[in-house]
């Protein structure tokens, strides 16, 4: 059975900011997928894999985790 996830934050930290920290974990994660994903279709070409919109989903996933 899998742990939730769960991000080193300091005691003081307000429930706002550990929430925004594991959304931007956990957006990071997704990002890191993502591009793994986009590298083996390099390796192993995927039919069902449109590599600009996958591209495309990649940044943005990656800017909108940093952003909030």
């Amino acid at each position: 059975m899998l742990r939730p996830l769960t991000v080193p934050v300091p005691a003081s930290a307000t429930s706002a900011t550990r929430t925004f920290l594991t959304l931007s974990l956990a957006f990071y994660v997704l990002a890191i997928g993502l591009g793994l994903l986009l590298r083996v279709s390099f390796l192993q070409p995927l039919p069902w894999l449109h590599f600009g919109h996958a591209l495309h989903a990649h940044s943005h996933t990656l800017y909108f985790g940093w952003a909030g």
